[in-house]
């Protein structure tokens, strides 16, 4: 009996502790996890706000316009990429009548304006103020004919009368198809959004000299005097517009927004 006593010492010691070891077990237990929902909701939200700060407000806008000024009427195409930047295509077809006096021989003519420009825009404060820059192809003429004097006749080279009926003929164009252009302006869809607003340019094209060949017609063209005077007022006439090296532009216009 002794012996069997000592032999269930040991299992009641463990019976003793099975409710205290049970307890503990119940104590490790690790923690469920935190319910999140809450806050990944307003992270979403927040993200969301975060992310999408100007969907409504949408900086690009193609538009286009309608400008009258120095070269006659322009039909412009553009698009702002930002309000800090923008492109326009503006083309130019137009050919308005003009009076001028060189040498002391009045011409009236007209100036067939036709152009293709290609401008950056920058408006460094993201308003309606821009700087512009670009290059243009320019085909533009000059076409005009000499007027005659009191006495029905047209005079060259300051001295030599054409017969009565004759005429003398300017044309004109510039060396270079490919110029500069360099301006300032008002006028940023991207500002303002879509819908109508002003524009307007003001600047230069650096078309360097143009060169005008004169010809006479009539009874009196053949005649080598004849030629030879108007070949020296055409010389004349030449040198006088290689002292115009830049063609100002001015333009003022509408445009409307998409």
């Amino acid at each position: 009996m002794r012996k069997f006593g000592i032999l269930l010492a040991p299992l009641f010691m463990a019976l003793t502790l099975l409710p205290a070891l049970a307890a503990n077990a119940d104590d490790s237990t690790p923690p469920p996890p935190p319910d999140n929902s809450t806050s990944m909701t307003s992270t979403t939200t927040t993200s969301s706000a975060t992310a999408n700060p100007g969907d409504d407000q949408n900086p690009s806008f193609p538009t286009i316009g309608i400008s009258a000024g120095t070269r006659g009427l322009n039909l412009e195409l553009g698009y702002s990429v930002s309000p800090y930047f923008g492109a326009r295509l503006i083309g130019t077809d137009t050919s308005p009548t003009y009076k001028t006096s060189r040498d002391d021989i009045d011409y009236k003519g007209h100036y067939d304006f036709k152009s293709l420009s290609l401008l950056g825009d920058w408006y460094p404060w993201a308003g309606a103020f821009r700087v512009s820059a670009g290059v243009v192809r320019d085909e533009d003429r000059i076409r005009a004919q000499a007027q005659p004097n009191g006495n029905g006749v047209v005079v060259v080279d300051g001295s030599y009368p054409l017969l009565p009926g004759d005429e003398l003929n300017a044309d004109g164009s510039f060396p270079h198809q490919y110029v500069p252009y360099l301006g300032i302006g008002l006028g940023n869809p991207a500002a303002h959004h879509q819908g109508a607003g002003f524009t307007a340019d003001l600047g230069a094209m650096y078309t360097q000299n143009p060169t005008v060949t004169l010809s006479a017609t009539g009874a009196d063209a053949s005649n080598p005097i004849a030629q030879y005077e108007v070949q020296q007022e055409q010389n004349r006439l030449n040198n006088d517009l290689h002292k115009i090296n830049v063609f100002p532009v001015a333009n003022v216009g509408l445009y409307y927004g998409f």
